[in-house]
């Protein structure tokens, strides 16, 4: 192997490396923004929440458009957004709208 960069690009090749070796097993990834693009992988993020922003342990949070149509990522994972919600059935559905639109707009940009 060459030499790497640095750690992450090494470890983010390794991983690329093994996941498509083993496609029959590995279906995606949990990531930041999409880092292949070979499409039988599916690359899902979390940390997403309605309004973009952090909180007092460092989390930082992205919008479903950030992660859907920005950073190509297929499936955003939400966690305290819905948990901490006062109407959790509620902000489920802003979630699923929210995404769905983003989403929707990245398909229509690349002709899909």
């Amino acid at each position: 192997m060459r030499a790497c960069v640095s750690v992450y690009v090494c470890y983010r090749s390794l991983q690329l490396k093994m996941a498509e070796e083993q496609s029959d097993f590995v279906i995606g990834f949990i990531c930041g923004s999409k880092i292949t693009q070979r499409p039988e992988f599916i690359h899902m993020t979390p940390g997403v929440q309605i309004q973009a922003g952090g909180d007092g342990l460092g989390q930082q949070y992205s919008t479903p458009e950030e992660v859907l149509y920005n950073k190509g990522s297929d499936v955003i994972i939400v966690g305290r957004g819905i948990l901490e919600a006062p109407d959790r059935l509620k902000a489920v559905e802003s979630y699923r709208k929210s995404g769905w639109e983003a989403y929707t707009k990245r398909l229509g940009q690349s002709g899909q």
